[in-house]
Formats: C-alpha cells, sequence, structure tokens
C-alpha cells in the first residue's frame, strides 16, 4: 500500500505539470491561430463536436475492453484457485 501512495506521490505532480503544459500551450496555438485567421473560429465548433465523438467512441471501446479482461482475468484466477484447492488431494496420491 505505502509502494503504491509512493508512487502516486512521486508521478501525481509531473503528470499535472505536463498535462499544463500542453494545455497551455494548445491554448495559446488556438489564441494564435484566432488572431491570425479569424474564420477559423466559424469551424471550431464544428472540429469540437466531432473530436467528442470520437472521444466518446474510444471512452466506450475502452470500458468494454476492460470488462472483457476483467471477465478473462477472473477466470485465471478462478482456475488457479482451484488448481490450489486440489494441490492436497494431489499430494495424497
Amino acid at each position: 500500500f505505502t509502494k503504491d501512495v509512493d508512487v502516486i506521490d512521486l508521478t501525481m505532480p509531473s503528470a499535472l505539470e505536463m498535462f499544463m503544459t500542453y494545455f497551455l500551450q494548445t491554448l495559446g496555438i488556438f489564441i494564435a491561430v484566432a488572431v491570425v485567421f479569424p474564420f477559423v473560429l466559424i469551424s471550431f465548433p464544428f472540429f469540437l463536436a466531432i473530436f467528442w465523438v470520437i472521444v466518446m467512441y474510444f471512452r466506450r471501446a475502452i470500458r468494454q475492453m476492460r470488462r472483457l479482461y476483467a471477465s478473462c482475468k477472473s477466470f485465471v484466477f478462478n482456475v488457479a484457485s482451484v488448481s490450489m484447492q486440489g494441490m492436497q488431494a494431489i499430494r495424497a496420491y
């Protein structure tokens, strides 16, 4: 448990710093493009909608993959635990 907390304490600040750096760079790029080419702002809601649809699609796909992984993992653990319970019978012979 303490190792998990230690890993979170070490990785969280750097991950947050990277997120803020990339977010602010992207925001700066959008602002610079909007100042130079104001007509780009017209297409911005369209691209935002396309991005949102893609994000929602992949979020569902990732959720289904996690469910599939969990069901496969539970089967493997079930087989392993049944095998371990049967070890006493195997050792008896």
